[in-house]
């Protein structure tokens, strides 16, 4: 009965402190990232944190492998303890922690409202992963056509009759036009998807931010990922742009 009732705080306890993360679209995550690159863990250590009373950081050592946004840094602060017990590391990231380890690369967002800290929330892409090449195609568009405002969140959107139309593993950005009241006037392609259907799917992205874009400032852009291979939906980010 006494282990039951152990086992039982241990999982409310896991629930009562459990990391909630909110889910940003690419498009927000690109505007909202003051450092945007693909890295190499060198090393991670300790460090003495608010005279050595707080030990729930640590730090690594970082290769930068590509920079996209931001300034070049040699290492970064990471949420989580350096060494933990055995119970420590299979409940971990129920407070947002991070067991990084020397030799990982992964693709990381970060930003000075967390201070440059990167936890179970920062969004990471490990570079073995197949979502990787797609977001490193629109990344480097947006930079090279100095595109900065792509704070846009998208609502159901249902493109399903363009699936097949559309090539593997492409992206769109659209170019939207508000006026001073937030409505929008016109929505221009600067990359289509490479597709026959190309003006139908323009038509569709328009009806459907009609009834649920917000109030934004004239002049900001909007990033679709279309990736075949998932369930043949257009998708942003992994997640389906409709239920």
């Amino acid at each position: 009965m006494k282990k039951f009732i152990v086992f039982f705080a241990l999982i409310v306890s896991v629930n009562v402190f459990a990391c909630k993360c909110a889910y940003q679209s690419f498009g927000e995550r690109f505007e909202k990232s003051e450092f945007i690159a693909e890295v190499e863990i060198l090393k991670t250590y300790n460090v003495d944190f608010n005279n050595g009373e707080d030990d729930r950081f640590y730090k690594a050592d970082i290769k930068i492998l590509k920079l996209y946004k931001g300034k070049e840094i040699k290492n970064i602060v990471i949420k989580g303890k350096l060494k933990t017990d055995q119970l420590e590391e299979f409940y971990g990231g129920g407070d947002c922690s991070v067991f990084a380890k020397k030799g990982e690369k992964f693709l990381i967002y970060l930003t000075k409202d967390n201070d440059f800290i990167m936890n179970s929330c920062s969004y990471k892409v490990g570079l073995e992963s197949s979502k990787i090449a797609l977001e490193r195609k629109a990344l480097n568009f947006l930079i090279e056509k100095n595109i900065k405002k792509t704070n846009v969140y998208i609502g159901d959107l249902n493109l399903k009759l363009f699936s097949n139309s559309i090539e593997k593993d492409d992206f769109a950005i659209y170019k939207i036009i508000a006026n001073h009241k937030g409505k929008i006037v016109d929505i221009r392609a600067v990359k289509n998807f490479k597709s026959s259907k190309s003006e139908e799917i323009l038509k569709s992205v328009k009806h459907s931010l009609v009834s649920n874009t917000k109030k934004q400032e004239k002049g900001y852009y909007m990033v679709l990922f279309f990736r075949k291979e998932e369930n043949k939906s257009l998708q942003e980010d992994g997640f389906s742009l409709w239920n």
